[in-house]
């Protein structure tokens, strides 16, 4: 939500309801000024953080603009398995992660995903920033696996879908 200060809203089709936006924020940097904090009485929106953060000024200050800060985890380490019991007990039943990869990786490994669907573009980049992340495992035999996999064509780029095995 820091970097390119996304909507997270539907905008395919007409008429579709915008579903919960949720932000895994271990360190509250969510922009006041940004459109997810300018959105949030138009658009239910929570910000997942630490204890650390949850009380401070600057989760007031999103409070006010209608965002639900939630602190989830103990002391500054960010708990996924807590959130998403309690996106559960919101009722809110499947989710869809967008995100960098060290959440990617986060979710992975920590069992959290069910369904992988990411986009291969016709590019070259290297560097950091990759699809998992900075996590990773050093030995191919311990790899995620995906299984019924599909592959289909997106524009230019190529998306593949499949469900993690391991």
């Amino acid at each position: 939500a820091i970097a390119d200060d996304p909507l997270l809203t539907v905008r395919v089709g007409r008429g579709r309801r915008n579903p919960l936006r949720v932000v895994v924020d271990g360190r509250l940097r969510t922009p006041l000024n940004g459109k997810l904090a300018q959105g949030a009485r138009a658009i239910p929106t929570m910000v997942f953080t630490t204890n650390d953060h949850a009380t401070g000024r600057k989760a007031e200050d999103l409070r006010k603009l209608g965002v639900n800060v939630m602190a989830v985890g103990h002391g500054a380490r960010l708990d996924l398995r807590l959130a998403l019991l309690e996106l559960g007990r919101m009722g809110v039943m499947s989710l869809m992660v967008e995100s960098g990869g060290d959440l990617a990786w986060e979710m992975v490994r920590q069992g959290l995903v069910d369904r992988v669907k990411f986009f291969i573009a016709p590019k070259i980049a290297g560097g950091p920033g990759c699809v998992m992340g900075s996590g990773g495992v050093d030995r191919i035999v311990d790899a995620f696996g995906l299984e019924d996999l599909c592959f289909s064509m997106s524009g230019p780029d190529i998306m593949v879908d499949g469900k993690i095995s391991k």
